[in-house]
């Protein structure tokens, strides 16, 4: 299983402030995609990587929307004990269909970002 275009783009989004342009470049081109689930209102991609760090951070910021097909969805990051997981969650109440991850996702976000 390899990146999908726009989760490589959360990826240098959500990332670039917060973690080394090496590390971010090795999870893009080589994934070890340990584990991928939806459910029913979008679905968690995670994988590892050791130069992750250990401690839990959530990159929320800046807000990232992706739409396809008129349907919008919303985007984070959770790092923790070297596993970078990627959420993708409908707006609202909006269930994803279980293949939009295929989908062609048109992203924007808001310019300012931040980590907790």
């Amino acid at each position: 299983m390899n990146l999908k275009p726009h989760e490589i783009n959360v990826i240098d989004i959500l990332l670039s402030s917060i973690i080394s342009s090496d590390v971010i470049e090795s999870i893009k081109t080589d994934p070890d995609i340990t584990d991928f689930y939806t459910t029913g209102h979008g679905y968690f991609l995670s994988l590892t990587n050791l130069e992750l760090p250990n401690h839990r951070i959530v990159c929320h910021e800046p807000m990232i929307i992706g739409e396809s097909k008129g349907i919008e969805s919303t985007f984070l990051i959770f790092i923790e004990e070297h596993q970078l997981t990627i959420e993708c969650a409908g707006m609202s109440d909006t269930e994803l269909p279980e293949n939009y991850r295929e989908w062609k996702i048109n992203m924007t976000c808001s310019l300012t970002s931040s980590y907790e």
